[in-house]
Formats: structure tokens, sequence, C-alpha cells
């Protein structure tokens, strides 16, 4: 049993959701519209937030361009050199972008463009004011994640 469901009855807590759904879309929905240059990232085509979005959240609405998954058949359909590409594109856009911390990262977030690597999901990131020990540890285990998640032996191998 939910812990809203049980604490503030049923009604309470499909409002709380609710409210959590539409924010994680705003938010979503600002990354997408701030980093919308940037190609690693998936290009926002449209969006819909609908009058009284609490009740309608069923039409609340995020619009991209389309992708294809990056999932673990289509890594091993690559070569270890198209691999170690992915994970240096990857990895560029960490490098350029060091105030943004996207927690709990993994290859599923990542859709193939045209041969493109495109991160897709930003509702779990965070904006950080200034480089700190908190922004470095969270690159550093993107950086191991990113090397795991693309197959990669060891990402600084020469190819």
């Amino acid at each position: 049993m939910n812990c809203f469901y049980s604490n503030f009855g049923k009604y309470d807590w499909n409002l709380r959701c609710r409210m959590g759904l539409l924010k994680g879309f705003v938010k979503e929905i600002k990354v997408l519209l701030a980093l919308r240059d940037t190609p690693t990232v998936i290009n926002i085509i449209s969006y819909c937030i609908p009058k009284n979005p609490l009740e309608n959240i069923g039409y609340v609405s995020i619009i991209t361009e389309r992708g294809d998954p990056l999932d673990i058949f289509s890594l091993i359909q690559l070569t270890s050199h198209q691999r170690h590409q992915l994970f240096l594109v990857m990895l560029s856009f960490f490098t350029e972008n060091p105030n943004l911390s996207l927690h709990d990262f993994r290859r599923q977030q990542i859709v193939l463009v045209n041969g493109q690597p495109k991160i897709v999901d930003f509702d779990d990131v965070h904006f950080n004011n200034g480089l700190s020990n908190t922004t470095e540890c969270n690159h550093s285990s993107i950086f191991i994640k990113l090397q795991s998640e693309m197959l990669m032996n060891n990402a600084t191998d020469n190819i």
C-alpha cells in the first residue's frame, strides 16, 4: 500500500500524485527548451499543458523527434569502435555541461537519431550554480556508468 494513500486518504494521494507528475512534465519541458540547441539532447517539437492540468493529466504531453532506443541488442551489433564513439559523444555532453547533474543515468535514457546518440529523459536533472564535490562525484559516476552501459571494457583503451 502506498504511503500517500495510507496516510492521507485516496483523494489526497491522487492529487499529490498528479501534482508530482505535472511538476515532472514541466521540469522536463523547461530542460528540453533550455538545451534545445544541444546536439546530444532530443529535440522538442511541441508540448501541451491543457487548462486544469490536474483534472486533465492524460492530455499533458511532450512531442519530440523520433529516435530508436539504445538497447543491448543494438549495442551488440555495433563494433567496439562505434561504441567508443558513442561513449565519447555522451561524455563530451557531460563535460560541456558541468553544472548539469543527471541522477540515475542509464542507457534507457539514450536514443539514436540518424545514428547520433541523444538523451531523452530529463525529469531528474538538477543544475548546480558552480562546480562542487557533488558535481564531480556525479560526473565520475556517470563516466563509470557510461562505460558499463556502452559495453566498454575500458573506456580509455586506444581503438
